[in-house]
């Protein structure tokens, strides 16, 4: 009797494990439901292994970046570079991100769109940092960049060559670029500011221009280009026989 009553006991206990079991089996579960606990689990895995290189990167990098990556990473370290199609480098120096990008800004990376619709904003944005350029900060336009406006020129007034930026293009812009017109001809010259070099590619497939609107500037006695060849040679006349 004692050992029908233990038998009777654990039959208790156990058959409602056993039902709450077979319940959940034929109201809950599906198919479905464990496909989506299995994604679940290895999104779980897969954002633990993310977390683990957004780890590695803080490391590297040395200060916090989240994921996905979003944070500044402009202190990061590029170990290397590879030459595309024929192109021959020598051994490569590592540099941190932020210096490759500052070699090369453009306009964009001052606050200028450059795109369709954008002249207004792009005009007030070029006259806040246009006095900040000079001779040695090369004004980049991007191929296919708009200027504001064919008609704005920005206000410049340089106190010597060296203040007065030089603009140039990486190809064609899209829309029309500002001019010095002269309406009796029909032409205009491209026109970027008192003084302003520009090397672009839209009058022609090389076009140097400038324009000195100011009479006898900083500028009048500066040529805009320049070509020479010298042949160093010890026989008269450049003779190499």
């Amino acid at each position: 009797m004692k050992i029908t009553s233990k038998f009777f006991f654990t039959v208790l206990v156990a058959m409602p494990f056993y039902a709450h079991a077979a319940g959940n089996h034929a109201v809950g579960y599906s198919p479905s439901a464990f496909k989506a606990n299995n994604l679940m689990l290895t999104q779980k895995k897969s954002n633990h292994f993310l977390d683990a290189r957004v780890q590695k990167v803080n490391e590297e990098v040395g200060q916090d970046v989240t994921s996905p990556i979003t944070g500044d990473i402009s202190n990061a370290n590029v170990e290397t570079i590879t030459p595309q199609g024929d192109a021959v480098f020598p051994t490569y120096t590592p540099r941190v991100l932020q210096y490759h990008i500052s070699d090369l800004p453009t306009l964009r990376d001052f606050g200028m769109e450059l795109i369709p619709n954008t002249g207004s904003q792009d005009i007030n944005t070029l006259n806040s940092i246009w006095s900040s350029f000079n001779s040695y900060s090369p004004i980049i336009l991007p191929a296919g960049a708009h200027w504001p406006d064919n008609a704005y020129v920005p206000i410049l007034n340089p106190v010597d060559s060296t203040s007065i930026p030089i603009v140039t293009s990486f190809g064609r812009l899209g829309g029309q670029r500002p001019g010095y017109n002269f309406d009796e001809y029909g032409i205009g010259v491209p026109y970027y500011g008192n003084g302003v070099p520009s090397f672009t590619h839209d009058d022609a497939d090389f076009t140097f221009s400038r324009v000195d609107s100011g009479g006898i500037d900083a500028k009048s006695y500066v040529p805009l280009a320049i070509f020479e060849s010298v042949i160093d040679t010890q026989s008269p006349f450049g003779n190499s026989l």
